[in-house]
Parts: structure tokens; sequence; C-alpha cells
């Protein structure tokens, strides 16, 4: 027996042929009933629409490039995951590539993406100059949407505020009684990494505190964390709070920590960034910033399928979402009374407002 044709679903759902091919198509003009009785017919007899055909008659394949620098971060999966997830509701599939954070290997991915006539692109650059030109010319093409991180480039840009996120954890640790931060960052020019350790120094000033004499820079990486804090303990003992750009780097602070003796948050308050999967079951349970993953990859799609479907061009886009911080076991719960072993008890300082 051989595949069920249109017109055998068609004859099946009680339409006509051109009501069901509507119907698969995404087509407007078909009403909500007609709609799910012709999907329902499809399935029972195993119906599968002609990808190849439907992208000819309509010039659009349904693909979406996705170009991400780092698929073993664990943040970007689950960025893209709801991105998917969106994009599947238009019928839109994706087709998913890494540039290791290579400009140039970013480029090629691009290009790639084009040649197989994707109808869009959702882009993390990998660098905050050497992407632009990439992102400018790939734009001029089809609808792009930047994410994360973005560069100069006109186009559409979901994002989050990274600076109001180390703001929060900032307050949130001045306001547990810490007097001494020092902050762990990564070597990046990305603007979405300078402005986590930019942010951090401009909230130390407004609390009044006294800054870090320094402020170690590595990866985004749990063995970078580990030996950044050995660093940190050995030139300023007194520290009592520190900031990571991220939750692994968070991560091997605590273990650095842990193997020195001493006490989580007790001595010294850490917090993270991102609130990946595991910040909930570290020792301690991390505190961190959350950022909207799943508004973040919806807030994408959007700007995308309103960019695809746009009868006419439009400004970009920007759209930024706001970063939450969730308390943990890593850092003293505000107006709790602790002894903090380490902390200079006649640094000055002032509170400030607990949210930005």
């Amino acid at each position: 027996m051989g595949m069920p044709t249109l017109r055998e679903v068609a004859e099946e759902a009680g339409v006509s042929l051109a009501t069901a091919s509507r119907a698969l198509s995404g087509s407007r003009g078909v009403t909500v009933e007609n709609e799910q009785a012709v999907k329902h017919a499809a399935a029972r007899l195993g119906y599968r629409t002609n990808g190849i055909a439907r992208a000819l008659r309509s010039h659009r394949t349904q693909m979406v490039g996705v170009l991400i620098p780092h698929i073993a971060d664990p943040f970007f999966p689950r960025v893209v995951q709801e991105l998917e997830r969106s994009l599947q509701r238009d019928q839109r599939s994706i087709l998913l590539v890494d540039s290791l954070g290579d400009p140039t290997l970013e480029r090629e991915r691009i290009n790639d993406l084009l040649d197989r006539q994707v109808d869009a692109l959702v882009v993390v650059p990998a660098h905050p100059q050497e992407s632009c030109t990439t992102i400018e010319l790939a734009a001029a093409t089809v609808p792009l949407v930047q994410l994360d991180r973005p560069v100069a480039a006109p186009t559409d840009v979901a994002s989050i505020d990274h600076r109001g996120g180390i703001y929060l954890a900032v307050d949130h640790l001045v306001a547990g009684g810490c007097r001494r931060l020092s902050f762990v960052g990564a070597e990046s020019p990305l603007e979405a990494v300078t402005s986590r350790r930019d942010a951090f120094i401009e909230r130390l000033q407004h609390h009044g505190l006294p800054l870090p004499t320094t402020t170690p820079l590595g990866s985004f990486s749990v063995a970078w964390g580990a030996e950044a804090a050995g660093a940190l303990l050995h030139t300023d003992p007194s520290v009592d709070g520190i900031v990571c750009a991220n939750d692994l780097i968070a991560i091997g602070v605590l273990r650095a920590l842990r193997a020195r003796g001493r006490i989580v948050p007790d001595e010294i308050a850490v917090t993270g960034f991102d609130d990946v999967g595991f910040a909930e079951v570290s020792d301690p349970p991390l505190t961190t910033i959350r950022q909207p993953v799943s508004e973040l990859g919806r807030a994408a799609a959007e700007l995308l399928t309103a960019r695809i479907d746009a009868d006419e061009h439009r400004p970009p886009r920007h759209i930024t979402l706001p970063a939450e911080l969730v308390q943990r076991g890593s850092t003293t719960p505000v107006g709790a009374t602790t002894t903090r072993v380490t902390a200079t008890a006649d640094t000055p300082g002032t509170m400030g407002e607990q949210s930005q």
C-alpha cells in the first residue's frame, strides 16, 4: 500500500483539496474546525507533507539557522531549546551549528547556513568587532536576530540585563554584611562579559566600599574558579564576598574554599550567574543570578517571526530582559545575624537599594 495522498486526506476530513492544502501549510483562511479535522485525518492516514515541494511553492524552507559560540556551555542549549519550541508553533525547524567562539569559523558557518537556504538566522556573536561585518552582510540577506551578547550591527536583538544582574548580586552581599568583595571573571572582549566586571566596580563605588586590589580574569570554567579563589585568598585573606561571572566559576570557587577550610557563607559568601542546573545541588547550594532563559528564547523567536512575516521594513528592535536573584546557601540571608571571621569591621559602607 502506497503513501496516502493529499486528496485522500481531504476526503477523510470532509473538506476540499484546497482547504486541506492550506490547513497543512499553515496558510490563513482556514477555520479552526477544518484545520483540526485535516490534521487529525493526516495523522490517522500517516500522511506527511512534502517539505521540498512546499519550499518551492512558498520560496521558504521553514528552516532557521542558529549559531552559538560554545555548545558545551550549559546556558546556550537551554536557550536554543526554548527557541526551537517557540519556532515549532509556526512549523519552523532549526539548524544548529557551533562557531567555537572563532570569528573566522563563524563566518564560514553562516555562509554554510545561507547556502542551505535558511529563511532566517539567530546568532550569538563570537567577537564584538570581528563579527560585525559578517552579521551585517548576513542581515542584508535574511532576517537576523542577535542573541544574548550583541555587536554593533543594525539587527533585532534579544538580550539580558547583565549589568543589572551584577548589581543585584553586590547589593545582596552587602545587605548580608559583606564589606570586602572581590570579583572572579572571564577574559573576553564581549560586552556581555565586560559589563559584568564593570558593573561590579560601579556597584562597589555606589556602596562606598573599597575596590579589590585585583579582579582575576580567566575562563568560564570550574578549574579557573578554583585557581582564582586560591590566588584571592593569598593576596587578600580578608575577602568576605566573591561575585563570580558565571556558575561554573562559582562552583570552582566553592571547591577551593572548602579545600582550604573556609566556611561558606559564614566566612565568605559566594554568588554565581546563570542558574544552571547544578547550581541548586552544589555544596552549599549556590546563590546566583537567574537569567530568564525561556523568556530569552521566546523573545528571539518573537522578533524573528515578526521580521519574517513583516510586509515592510521597520527599525530594529532590542528586547532586554531583567535578571533575578535566587538566594541559596552560599550567601547569608538578608537580615540574618552572622559573624564573619575574615570581615574588616571598620570598612566604610552604605546600604543601597535592593534591586536595579
